[in-house]
């Protein structure tokens, strides 16, 4: 019987240290996810995970618990905003920033990949970034 009360207990505890681990840290519901902030969340879960499950738990920590040695730094992305703002910078976007990016981000997108000599696809990836990223401050 006090092996029964002590996995419920047990259980009830994981269930709450869940749930609290699931709670945004502002105390405000949280709204959708867009499509960047999941690419990101991909590259976060899911690319560790493909290492094997000590790799997804502690970023930085190998599989013994020892600090990892930093590598390369990853080119950070842009986001959405910065995008339409080079891309106005650059002439190719001229609607209202709003960080959302629809049919005519998407074509001035294209259109500056284009007059580039960039792979045509509407994705600022990091080859398109590279060239674009230089009208931002403009």
């Amino acid at each position: 019987m006090k092996k029964i009360i002590i996995v419920v207990s047990a259980l009830i505890l994981i269930i709450i240290f869940i749930n609290i681990a699931k709670r945004p840290e502002s105390g405000q519901p949280q709204g959708p996810i867009s499509m960047d902030e999941l690419d990101i969340l991909g590259d976060k879960v899911i690319g560790p995970a493909e290492q094997g499950p000590a790799a997804a738990l502690s970023p930085g920590v190998n599989n013994v618990g020892q600090p990892q040695p930093q590598t390369s730094a990853e080119p950070s992305k842009p986001t959405n905003q910065e995008i339409q703002r080079a891309l106005s910078g650059a002439g190719f976007y001229k609607g209202h920033i709003d960080g959302k990016i629809g049919p005519q981000t998407k074509k001035a997108i294209q259109d500056f990949q284009k007059a580039n000599g960039l792979q045509v696809d509407g994705k600022v990836g990091a080859r398109t970034w590279a060239v674009l990223g230089k009208y931002l401050s403009r």
